[in-house]
């Protein structure tokens, strides 16, 4: 007969309950949590209070300026009696001056801080930016996304995998439909016509349809509105009147042949994936990428210059010693200073009119950070274009971005979320496909191929 235990029925057992040991534990989850709630709260107002402090201290360091020299500083790196504007950590800043009046929008790379601005108007530190340095709004103006050929208005028309853009004086665009090897165009209407190709790859002159190309890559329009065309897989650079009549202007076949004063017959390209207009020389310049060089020619296509060697790698430095990995597009401002897309070396880069090269953005890291010069990241950039105050807007390919570089260099991202896809919206809530081409068009929007996603998009600033 087994006897009940009557002492151990009257005491209270040891050590916790499983149910008792949840609680526990749920209690310092709760606890911890409103912890690191209150930290970060802390924090994000420290970084807000550190941000409003350096945006009021560029209001009176630009007061300052303009009343001892009679005029606001005109770039950021001049302010502060060539000095600079001071900077807490995380704070990077978008300048515009023109001496007579500025706005500076300080930005902070701190999570959930909003941006400030001060202007020659308003010194007070405001929340907000300066007009044009917000996010940019995304909608499609040409093909629905299923790679083809189809012209016609915006709803029905379709393309193939576009690459590069320009527009003319008049508002109309023109691409390059890299998978059909056609050159096409946009008017103001939203109508999509071709040019001039018929869908076949090669090389041959003609008229319209009677053009062949081989996967164009890069175009520009010179003085005389004729668009000047990289014909990437044929290794030549053509011309094409906008009745489009097409007309050889330089190189021969792939290869590497190429010094000042080769004759344009005897130049061989290897893949160009670059090119631009220079109005200050009447030159063209072009990216020959696979050989790694910047290559000028005259108005008959001899070459006149070369920057770089055909060892790619980094460097900076005159024409000779600098080093590009795989170029491609192009940008000039209004001094002749040429900007380069500097692809493998996920840089952005300069060359001025005396041929020296340096580095405007980007570091050589991959990445999608913002920031001030070499503080930036990008992957594989394709093209860039650039706005008559010397903004620079770059089709950042690989992270599926537009940025925008100020003349200080301070790059943000105002479209795309860093993940390739398909959205219209604002900002970061419209997404690109590998974006290749980008252009500024004559209403002031920026036009851009979404090659993965076989659509022209317009970006409104």
């Amino acid at each position: 007969m087994i006897r009940e235990n009557t002492h151990m029925r009257g005491t209270i057992k040891s050590g916790f309950t499983i149910v008792e040991l949840l609680i526990v534990v749920v209690v310092i989850a709760i606890l911890a949590a409103i912890v690191i709630v209150s930290y970060n709260g802390i924090s994000k107002q420290a970084h807000q209070s550190s941000l409003m402090s350096d945006a009021h201290s560029v209001a009176n360091i630009m007061s300052s300026d303009q009343a001892l020299g009679g005029s606001y500083a005109t770039s950021e790196g001049a302010a502060n009696g060539g000095k600079g504007l001071p900077a807490s950590d995380g704070t990077s800043y978008i300048f515009h001056s023109d001496g007579q009046s500025y706005c500076v929008t300080a930005k902070s790379s701190y999570d959930g801080v909003e941006s400030y601005y001060v202007s020659s108007s308003n010194p007070t530190p405001t929340r907000g930016q300066c007009p044009g340095d917000g996010e940019a709004v995304a909608t499609t103006v040409a093909g629905n996304g299923t790679l083809g050929f189809v012209n016609g208005d915006s709803t029905v028309s379709r393309v193939a995998s576009p690459a590069a853009i320009v527009a003319d004086a008049s508002g109309n665009l023109y691409f390059t439909d890299g998978s059909t090897s056609r050159i096409r165009k946009l008017t103001t209407a939203g109508v999509v016509s071709t040019l001039a190709g018929n869908g076949g790859s090669g090389y041959v002159e003609g008229t319209g349809t009677g053009a062949t190309f081989n996967w164009p890559q890069a175009m520009t329009i010179d003085a005389s509105g004729i668009l000047v065309i990289a014909d990437t897989h044929s290794q030549k650079i053509r011309k094409l009147t906008l009745a489009g009549v097409s007309s050889y202007f330089a190189g021969s076949t792939q290869g590497t042949t190429g010094a000042v004063g080769t004759a344009a017959s005897s130049i061989k390209f290897n893949d160009p994936r670059g090119i631009v207009y220079d109005p200050t020389t009447n030159t063209i310049v072009v990216a020959d990428s696979q050989n790694n060089r910047i290559i000028r020619s005259d108005s008959s296509g001899n070459i006149t210059a070369i920057y770089g060697s055909l060892t790619g790698g980094f460097a900076n430095g005159s024409a000779s010693v600098a080093r590009f990995n795989y170029p491609e597009g192009l940008a000039i401002d209004s001094s002749g200073t040429i900007y380069v897309a500097d692809t493998n070396n996920h840089r952005i880069r300069k060359i001025s009119p005396s041929g020296q090269v340096d580095i405007v953005a980007g570091n050589g890291t991959i990445g999608t950070t913002d920031g001030t010069g070499t503080a930036a990241k990008f992957n594989k950039p394709s093209s860039l274009t650039i706005a008559s105050d010397g903004t620079l807007y770059v089709a950042d390919t690989e992270n599926s971005l537009i940025r925008k570089i100020t003349t200080g260099g301070v790059v943000t991202t105002i479209a795309g979320t860093g993940t390739a896809g398909f959205a219209e919206g604002t900002g970061t809530n419209a997404q690109f496909n590998k974006p290749i081409g980008i252009a500024i068009g004559s209403d002031g929007r920026l036009y851009v191929t979404d090659t993965g996603n076989h659509r022209i998009r317009a970006l409104t600033l």
